[in-house]
């Protein structure tokens, strides 16, 4: 095994204890040959990811750095989506500003959403949700919404009515349909 691997898989396991760490870890990952990120079964790609992964593992404090990150390496950006959906429900109040914006953030939340087992209290994230539907219609967004559940039916319901854009207002109630079609 690599150097690399086993001081990555250290950092992740030591979690937040490690949070000193997170600059050197972004370094790693930013300084990782963009064209071994795209390969598969590559050692650069897998270490990488496991960078990308301790960085999830150190939870909160590492956010700010996972979403810069994939922003800056477009590579790993579905590995910093999985870690930001395991530090769970505890960064939805970080993420929801950011949703509108970031595709990539819409997608963290809607995996966080899936794991809740409480989908009431995923219903803080509906007016962003609906906010990214309108702004840059983003697929994320709409499955988060689906992923609430009956939790999100007022707020999609308002927008079915007079006055709303037709694309928004076909899509509000496809998503009604289906969360009713359960």
């Amino acid at each position: 095994m690599q150097p690399h691997t086993l001081a990555c898989q250290a950092i992740g396991a030591i979690g937040p204890g490690a949070a000193s760490a997170v600059p050197d870890l972004v370094k790693f990952v930013e300084n990782v040959d963009r064209s071994n990120l795209i390969r598969y079964n590559n050692s650069a790609r897998q270490t990488a990811g496991l960078a990308v992964l301790a960085l999830g593992a150190m939870g909160p404090i590492a956010l700010p750095a996972l979403i810069a990150l994939s922003a800056r390496v477009p590579e790993v950006e579905g590995t910093a989506c999985v870690a930001i959906e395991k530090m769970g429900p505890q960064v939805l109040p970080t993420l929801i500003p950011l949703i509108p914006r970031s595709q990539f953030v819409c997608r963290a939340v809607e995996g966080i959403i899936r794991h809740m087992p409480n989908k009431s209290d995923a219903v803080i994230a509906v007016p962003a949700l609906i906010e990214a539907l309108k702004t840059n219609y983003s697929q994320e967004s709409f499955h988060a919404l689906e992923a609430i559940g009956y939790p999100a039916l007022p707020a999609l319901r308002e927008h079915t009515g007079f006055g709303v854009r037709s694309e928004i207002k076909d899509t509000a109630k496809l998503i009604i349909r289906n969360i009713e079609g359960r």
